[in-house]
C-alpha cells in the first residue's frame, strides 16, 4: 500500500470517528410509560388527567383503558 493510500485511509478513518462522535444523542430528560386508571367509587370517571396529560376514563368500581406513552420528566 503507498503513502498516499495509507494517509487517505487515516483520514477517512478520523472523518468516520468524527461523524460518529458528533451524533451521539443527549440523554433524555424525559421518560414514557403506560397509565391503567382504577375506579373506586361508584361513579364513572369520564376523564382523568394526571399533570396535564390524559389518561383515559374508567367505569364505576373497575377500571379504564390502558394509555400509551405518558411523558414525566426523569
Amino acid at each position: 500500500m503507498s503513502a498516499h493510500n495509507s494517509l487517505r485511509s487515516a483520514f477517512g478513518c478520523a472523518a468516520l470517528a468524527l461523524l460518529l462522535v458528533a451524533c451521539k444523542a443527549e440523554p433524555s430528560t424525559t421518560a414514557e410509560a403506560s397509565i391503567s386508571p382504577y375506579n373506586h367509587t361508584e361513579d364513572y370517571i369520564h376523564q382523568l388527567y394526571i399533570d396535564g396529560q390524559w389518561g383515559g376514563n374508567s367505569r364505576p368500581y373497575g377500571g379504564g383503558s390502558f394509555v400509551c406513552c405518558v411523558t414525566y420528566p426523569r
